[in-house]
């Protein structure tokens, strides 16, 4: 397959886990999930959404992280579960 773009293979729901994280330590893992995407309405983030959606993401990927946790207070290989929903989030 021949991609011309990077858009177009996002379109195609292709995407990476970068190998250095880009977290935000101070946010929540589901904060860090939909960070930049946050589902909003009227200007306000939808936050039952958010934490409805994060909880359906980690299960789809076999993740038992409590999404609420900082990510300050994960360990390493906790954080690098985070960065898998986070990328098939953006996928969408």
């Amino acid at each position: 397959m021949r991609l011309r773009s990077p858009r177009e293979a996002q379109d195609l729901g292709i995407t990476f886990v970068h190998q250095e994280l880009a977290l935000a330590p101070q946010l929540s893992a589901a904060e860090n999930i939909f960070l930049g995407r946050h589902p909003a309405a009227g200007g306000w983030v939808r936050w039952r959404e958010i934490h409805d959606r994060r909880a359906s993401l980690l299960a789809g990927l076999g993740h038992a992280i409590d999404a609420r946790r900082l990510v300050a207070d994960l360990s390493l290989a906790e954080r690098q579960l985070v960065e898998s929903p986070r990328a098939a989030f953006r996928a969408r």
